[in-house]
């Protein structure tokens, strides 16, 4: 039997202006995302969900400034606005927008379900922007108030939300601590798999981790890649998946992204490799092909949006924007008939059990050879 491939994960189309950040975003592609269905941990780790182009979130932008001067109190287009600005890149102007839906708020009454949702997005959102902000800025320890203050608003938006985005959000917490701790000189503290694995077991830590690559785009994070790989070696019938997300962690790293509080040492280093030297020449063969399929994926996809954004149409207010477009889907990963057996026996019984089921089929070969030396011995 094939090992688990699947892994929900992810929440919301995510810009192709990116850099390295580790934390949930709040607008109306998070619903829409949602309800269409999560990318799997293979289609994860090699890229292929998705990627919007700049000029999506450029567009989204003018259009709800327009409205908004229209009409300021629709609070949605607050969340749309800022989260596009951030998209982008710039948090600046995602503070300043995210903070011009708080004085339209009526104040927290925790009886009014009404006010929930609209107060959990802005400490969601605004807790995102300050920690993106800070990160950008260099996470230096001199200014890691803003970091603190940014997850005071996260803690918030849990306390309203405690399962937001399928409880994923707390891994977010988890993680913001895990840096804040770091920067501020608890290094005992660095281990991430294990920070992650206090406060979930092993399914709903890689749930939590793959969140965050498409919701926050930690698809350029060096340290949550290692994290998912380590926390998926925990278990037989990952192994292959775990040495995929070791393999983007060294990606990452040869392309000079480095890790969030430890910039001299490359997490994927201390990652287990495949047993037989042949299953991690067949698992990078596969890493390669994955993520050519990804790439090429991707960029019909955008050539594709921008053919029509470039026109004016935009999938905000065009309905027939996806009309013509088609994906045959993801590639399957194959499993060779080697480690088919391994994740069949050796995951079931573990290695000790493997070898004792070794030891005990050779007992019959060193009887038979010990008899054959015996009546050898006779002539």
């Amino acid at each position: 039997m094939l090992f688990r491939m699947m892994v929900a994960a992810g929440c919301i189309l995510l810009g192709l202006v990116t850099t390295p950040t580790l934390a949930c975003l709040n607008d109306r592609d998070t619903l829409a995302e949602e309800a269409q269905g999560l990318p799997n941990v293979i289609q994860i780790v090699s890229g292929r969900f998705e990627r919007n182009p700049p000029l999506y979130y450029q567009m989204r932008i003018k259009r709800l400034e327009a409205d908004v001067a229209m009409s300021p109190q629709d609070l949605n287009d607050y969340d749309d606005i800022a989260v596009a600005y951030d998209r982008l890149g710039d948090d600046v102007d995602a503070i300043r927008w995210i903070e011009r839906k708080k004085p339209l708020l009526a104040p927290w009454n925790v009886a009014d379900t009404n006010l929930k949702e609209a107060w959990y997005r802005y400490f969601a959102n605004c807790g995102t922007f300050h920690f993106h902000h800070w990160l950008k800025n260099g996470a230096a320890v001199s200014t890691i108030a803003e970091a603190k203050t940014a997850r005071s608003m996260i803690a918030s938006a849990l306390e309203i939300k405690p399962d937001a985005h399928l409880g994923r959000e707390k891994y977010q917490l988890r993680v913001m601590d895990w840096v804040i701790n770091w920067k501020a000189g608890g290094s005992e503290n660095y281990d991430l798999t294990a920070t992650i694995l206090e406060i979930g077991d092993r399914e709903e830590a890689i749930k939590g981790l793959t969140g965050l690559v498409v919701l926050g785009n930690a698809w350029e994070s060096v340290d949550i890649f290692a994290a998912l790989a380590q926390i998926m070696h925990r278990d037989h019938r990952d192994i292959q998946v775990g040495y995929l997300c070791a393999l983007r962690a060294k990606e990452l790293y040869g392309q000079g992204k480095r890790s969030i509080v430890d910039a001299s040492t490359d997490p994927a280093d201390e990652i287990r490799k495949p047993m037989w030297p042949q299953q991690q020449k067949d698992d990078e063969s596969t890493f390669a092909r994955l993520r050519a399929e990804a790439d090429r994926w991707q960029k019909a996809r955008t050539d594709y949006m921008m053919a029509r954004l470039s026109t004016g149409r935009h999938p905000d207010t065009d309905p027939t924007f996806w009309r013509d477009y088609h994906d045959d889907g993801p590639p399957v990963l194959q499993v060779s008939l080697s480690r088919r057996f391994w994740l069949a026996i050796g995951g079931q019984v573990g290695a000790v059990g493997l070898f004792a089921l070794a030891a005990i089929l050779m007992i019959p070969l060193y009887i038979g050879l010990k008899s054959a030396l015996k009546a050898r011995r006779r002539f």
